[in-house]
């Protein structure tokens, strides 16, 4: 399989050749950059709670959007439109896209930054709008959103959201069995703590076969890999895990 094969078929029904890697089967997109690999490509967006806090800041627009509903959902319905614009944009442009990736950080380690009501209320519908829209033209959508979000999960997989990450594994004690009792509905990316680079290999790996054994899942370590780790040793890991037997 190619690596565009390869994210395409496990999305898809979970049947692929190898553990899927990240960092080699897929790509997020960058001008002057990307282009001329057979990487699952995705094109980037910032979603709507993202865009609000990245022009306000993280606390005023926590304050705007559960103090001023109205302003906060005019602000993610011209958030949306942008989207489209941006993604047709790119069409004009001759550029081609496997998926869509949304950055949406919302939650911290305990869990979402405001109740799960007045995210159904005032998120959600916008979510399922950004979904509905790119799976219409083809395009899966994968959100990433740090800290804890097991409560979000069923309502995610529920609008159809292809995949999810990163999963970070000191926030979401519960995630073995969620992917358990979602099956191939959801895939998960990441759930593999960074610290777990300074401990045995062997258990590194044997964790990351827990997470393939359990459901759909993309191996990436759930924090971003510095210029201090050994590049010969992570490596190895990928190797490792690229190893690991699949079962269909």
């Amino acid at each position: 399989m190619t690596h565009k094969e390869r994210v395409r078929s496990l999305l898809a029904s979970g049947h692929v050749d190898r553990v899927c890697v990240f960092d080699r089967d897929i790509e997020i997109y960058s001008e002057g950059q990307s282009g001329g690999s057979d990487k699952f490509l995705l094109l980037s967006f910032d979603g709507p709670f993202q865009d609000m806090a990245d022009k306000l800041g993280l606390e005023e627009a926590l304050i705007r959007f559960v103090r001023e509903p109205r302003h906060s959902m005019s602000s993610f319905k011209d958030n949306l439109d942008k989207m489209i614009r941006g993604y047709r944009d790119s069409l004009d442009r001759g550029l081609r896209f496997d998926g869509i990736w949304i950055w949406e950080d919302m939650a911290y380690d305990q869990g979402l930054y405001f109740s799960l009501e007045k995210y159904k209320r005032q998120l959600m519908g916008l979510h399922k709008d950004i979904v509905d829209y790119f799976k219409s033209q083809g395009l899966p959508c994968f959100f990433h959103c740090d800290g804890n979000v097991e409560e979000l999960i069923p309502i995610l997989s529920d609008m159809h959201i292809a995949a999810l990450h990163p999963m970070q594994e000191r926030s979401n004690p519960s995630l073995i069995k969620m992917m358990n009792d979602l099956g191939q509905r959801l895939t998960f990316i990441g759930g593999v703590g960074i610290e777990r680079l300074n401990r045995s290999r062997a258990v590194l790996i044997d964790h990351i076969k827990m997470l393939c054994d359990a459901g759909n899942y993309i191996f990436c370590f759930d924090g971003p890999v510095t210029e201090s780790v050994d590049k010969k040793l992570y490596e190895e890991i990928i190797e490792d895990t690229e190893n690991i037997e699949v079962h269909a």
